[in-house]
């Protein structure tokens, strides 16, 4: 499968040319951005120890992508969605029943829809700090 030929970083002025989207300079700062914005106890469940053991375990029984299967493929899970958005309830974000394994393509557009209509707007807060073990 041919290459594309590298194209300039799409932010003015930048010399860099890669093979898609912006140079890795600027997509650490938009990644930076992105996590100010996070809340840090929402970070925190989803490096918690608790959280990649239940999400190995979710992508070792789901290894491919439902929404890709549904359309007639079979491609990989690479991530762990919650069926129904958490938005901080430690119950439902642990819910084993709740999460399914997705490919990044149909994850990213899920989370984009809900995100879209409000039911992550703002990443949702917990109802109260007490609820996120240190």
């Amino acid at each position: 499968m041919p290459f594309r030929s590298p194209r300039p970083c799409p932010r003015n002025g930048c010399p860099e040319r890669t093979s898609g989207g912006p140079c890795a300079r600027h997509r650490a700062e938009k990644d930076r951005a992105l996590d100010e914005r996070r809340d840090p106890r929402i970070v925190r469940l989803y490096r918690s120890k608790r959280w990649l053991i239940l999400r190995r375990e979710v992508l070792a029984a789901q290894p491919t992508c439902l929404s890709c299967r549904e359309e007639g493929i079979v491609s990989r899970a690479t991530e762990v969605d919650h069926v129904t958005p958490h938005r901080g309830n430690l119950q439902l974000f642990f819910e084993r029943s709740n999460l399914q394994g997705l490919c990044k393509r149909h994850h990213g557009s899920k989370t984009a829809g809900e995100v879209w209509h409000g039911a992550r707007l703002g990443g949702g807060p917990l109802s109260s700090p007490a609820e996120v073990a240190p």
